[in-house]
Parts: C-alpha cells; structure tokens; sequence
C-alpha cells in the first residue's frame, strides 16, 4: 500500500507539473518550459535533467530497475519529460540534441511498454509510433532498432517491425546476433494464426521465405 500510494503522488505531482509544461509550451515560452521540466525532474528525482541527458540508454534504463523489472511509472514520467524537453529543442531548431533526447525518450518508453506492471499512465503509450516518426530517416543503434522491433512485434504490426529488421541488418552488417535475432523474430511469427499475421501485414509464405534467406547465410 505504501508503495502503491508513493506511486499515486508521484503520478499526480508529475501530471500537475507537465500541464503547467504544456501550458507554456503552446504560449511559446519555451525557456520557461524548459525550467519548468528541469524543476519537475528535481522535484520528483532530486536530479536534474542533464543527468538523465548524460546517461546512456541501457544505463538508464538499468538504473529505474528493481529486482530485474522496470518501475514502469517512474520510466514513463522520465520518458515524456524527455521527449516534452526533446520537442521543444526541435522547435528552437536545435535537431541534433532534439534527436538525440527523442532517442533517449523512445527506448525507455519501450522498455516500460513491454513491462508487464500495471500503471496508470497508460495513454502515454500513444507517444510511442510518434517518437518512431521523428526519429525515422536517421541511423539509430543496434539497441534501438532492436527495441522498435520487439515493440512493433507487441503491437502486432509485424511488416513495420520486419522493416526495422532490414535496418539493424544495414546497422550490424548482418552480423550473427543479428541474424539470431531476425531467426527469433520470425521464430515467434510462425507460431501465430494466419488471421493474425495477416493482420500484422505479413502473410506465412513470406516468413518463411525470409528465414529461409536467413538460414542460408
């Protein structure tokens, strides 16, 4: 209980804090946006957001672990600081540090969409083939593509994620991890109803040739 209620709060002084951030976004304040979002990680944190801004994805991520699970609220809030702070770097036309706290926003935001804990804050999850968009067209990592993959796998949008594949093929040089992890991919997709796959936009016949190819490296 006492957990659960720590979870409330900290819910409730992130929503009040981010309506006050949206506010001054839409006015074109966005220095006082940004404080603002400095202020709320501080106050929720007792960190500031360059220190979330200085840590790698997989640091990150490791960090809001507890006992091997993500605390999924505290990923979502830090998630949608970072990309509120990441959109409004963009409109200042500041793209590369824009890009690179999208990126940061979009693997934890994955890593807490595919935690199994409830939450919340669900809807925020709607952000997620948002960031994806912005983000497409630049060459992203082996972590990332490989979460966009397994989120697109989740979702059930399986030509999206085989997409993405060709991408960490193009990232990795078709390395072994890579074609071990393509092979699971579409290991996971033949055990599914044809409905199913259909639905995802990739028929059976054209997994099964695709592993094939794969198989033949």
């Amino acid at each position: 209980m006492l957990k659960s209620n720590f979870s409330k709060r900290l819910t409730n002084q992130f929503e009040e804090s981010f309506e006050e951030v949206l506010n001054l976004t839409n006015d074109k304040d966005y220095d006082a946006a940004l404080r603002l979002i400095d202020e709320t990680f501080s106050n929720l944190f007792r960190l500031n957001s360059l220190f979330f801004n200085s840590m790698s994805n997989d640091n990150l991520i490791d960090i809001l672990k507890v006992g091997g699970e993500i605390e999924k609220d505290k990923a979502i809030i830090i998630s949608k600081l970072l990309e509120q702070r990441a959109h409004i770097l963009a409109i200042q036309g500041k793209d590369n540090e824009s890009f690179y706290i999208y990126i940061k926003a979009l693997n934890l935001f994955i890593e807490a969409f595919l935690c199994d804990k409830e939450t919340d804050l669900n809807r925020y999850f709607k952000d997620i083939p948002v960031i994806i968009e912005k983000t497409s067209g630049y060459v992203l990592s082996e972590e990332t593509l490989k979460r966009i993959i397994s989120y697109y796998k989740e979702v059930g949008d399986f030509a999206s994620g085989e997409d993405y594949l060709y991408e960490l093929f193009d990232a990795t040089g078709k390395d072994e991890d890579s074609i071990t992890f393509a092979k699971e991919f579409y290991d996971f997709l033949l055990k599914l109803d044809d409905a199913v796959l259909e639905k995802g936009n990739l028929s059976r016949e054209e997994i099964l040739e695709a592993k094939s190819s794969l198989s033949s490296k």
